[in-house]
């Protein structure tokens, strides 16, 4: 039984691996290319509901927010927390480096 499963594993993996050869050539139909964006757009489906799902579960207290959850929110007017704030300050300061910089690279080329 065993190494029924290993062959069929194998063969599996020689036909994703013979696709994939062929994708990255162009050599799909267009039937193999409507097939495999309907995998793609399903498999994308599914990854987001679990990880909302998960995100559900998660206790409040250890849900972060992501970096531009923290800016948006930040523009609407709504108040961070200290840790929040730190990160917010932290992007706006790179971002002013990073502006400085490109201010700083326009008024050379103008000047050479």
């Amino acid at each position: 039984m065993e190494q029924r499963a290993q062959a069929r594993c194998k063969k599996r993996n020689q036909e994703k691996r013979e696709f994939t050869a062929r994708m990255k050539a162009g050599l799909l139909t267009p039937e193999e290319l409507a097939a495999h964006e309907l995998r793609k757009a399903k498999s994308r489906a599914w990854q987001k509901e679990w990880r909302d799902k998960r995100k559900a579960a998660m206790p409040e207290q250890l849900k972060k927010a992501t970096r531009s959850d923290i800016i948006q929110r930040k523009k609407d007017g709504l108040s961070l927390t200290p840790e929040e704030l730190e990160i917010y300050a932290a992007w706006r300061q790179k971002r002013t480096d990073q502006h400085r910089e490109w201010r700083y690279a326009k008024k050379a080329e103008k000047t050479a």
